[in-house]
């Protein structure tokens, strides 16, 4: 009976160490696991570190490009003066090239 007892536990320390050997195989697997884990997540906080920096550029940039945008509207607007201005300077010096022309004949 005590080799009986004796082949019993001998078994069960077997299948306890082979429990333990996997056990501690699983758990190196998770280690492992875990660091590449947290490699990646450091990985991409830097990287979304990276693209909020490029957005707040971004949006710093569009906002710039909205204050100094002209509209359709305005630049046809300022043509039109523009075009108005030139006509009226065109229309003086014809009108001074016309009264020098008139005294010139008359003098």
């Amino acid at each position: 009976m005590n080799d009986d007892l004796a082949a019993a536990v001998a078994d069960l320390r077997l299948v306890v160490v082979q429990g333990l050997t996997e056990i501690r195989g699983d758990l190196a697997l998770i280690r492992q696991h875990t660091t590449q884990s947290e490699r990646r997540v450091d990985d991409l906080a830097g990287e979304l570190g990276e693209t909020k920096g490029l957005l707040g550029k971004t949006r710093d940039e569009l906002g710039e490009l909205r204050q100094n945008a002209v509209t359709k509207d305005e630049a046809t607007e300022r043509s039109r003066r523009q075009l108005t201005v030139s006509g009226l300077m065109l229309t003086a010096a014809t009108v001074v090239v016309a009264l020098i022309s008139l005294f010139a004949k008359g003098g």
